[in-house]
């Protein structure tokens, strides 16, 4: 009887053991999962400054006019109402002025 207890106690330690090399492997692999395969990632650099938009005008650009077609909709007036629009809202001045 002493013999079959010890025998048990063995191949119980072996299941253990076994179990315990499985664990192991199975928190390697979610290491490497966690690691991924490449080197580890940068620190992202600093957002660049918050973009403006830009507005580009030019009282000349009242000039353009579409000579061979008079229904086309890009006009004189069409311009001059988007830009005073603009204005009305107070978008303009929130805008960076671009040289035309």
């Amino acid at each position: 009887e002493e013999e079959e207890e010890e025998e048990e106690e063995e191949k119980e330690e072996e299941e253990g053991e076994a179990e315990a090399g499985e664990e192991e492997e199975e928190d390697e692999e979610e290491k490497e999962e966690l690691e991924g395969d490449g080197p580890p990632p940068e620190t992202p650099p600093e957002p660049p400054p918050r973009a403006r938009v830009g507005l580009v005008y030019d009282p000349r650009m009242e000039e353009h006019r579409n000579t061979w077609d008079s229904h086309h909709p890009e006009c004189p007036q069409r311009l001059a109402r988007v830009l005073q629009r603009l204005q009305e809202l107070g978008l303009a001045q929130r805008c960076l002025r671009v040289p035309a």
